[in-house]
């Protein structure tokens, strides 16, 4: 028996607020336990990445409201209904269906650049021809 797509609210989710795989990465790490500040060399080493590319992710997340910088420069993920739900979902998948995730995460990058891609389109169209 196969399993149904993703959720509605787990696909919006990932469009709104995830950018890369590390992204996720960092977000389930991050969630895996809410309580728990993290500085960015703990989750450079964690995660095996630079400190810029985290830098970078975390800065994402804090934009979005799924994490936060404390007055010690340390990070949290920031606990609440909706999103937990949701980021709780994004941990099953991952760990069921990580192909299927990274497609989905890079299918509205695709799309995006597909659109940006069309607006430079210099063939233009049947009626010039």
């Amino acid at each position: 028996m196969e399993r149904k797509g993703f959720s509605d609210a787990l696909r919006a989710f990932i469009r709104q607020n995830v950018a890369s795989v590390e992204q996720v990465d960092v977000l389930l790490l991050l969630q895996s336990d809410p309580r728990r500040s993290w500085s960015i060399p703990e989750l450079s080493a964690s995660l095996a990445s630079s400190h810029t590319s985290i830098t970078r992710r975390l800065a994402i997340l804090c934009g979005r409201g799924l994490a936060r910088r404390d007055d010690d420069g340390r990070f949290q993920y920031v606990s609440d209904v909706t999103h937990d739900s949701l980021v709780g979902e994004l941990r099953r998948e991952y760990a069921l269906r990580p192909t299927r995730v990274i497609e989905l995460i890079y299918a509205k990058r695709t799309s995006a650049l597909e659109s940006f891609s069309d607006a430079f389109f210099l063939g233009g169209d049947d009626r010039d021809r």
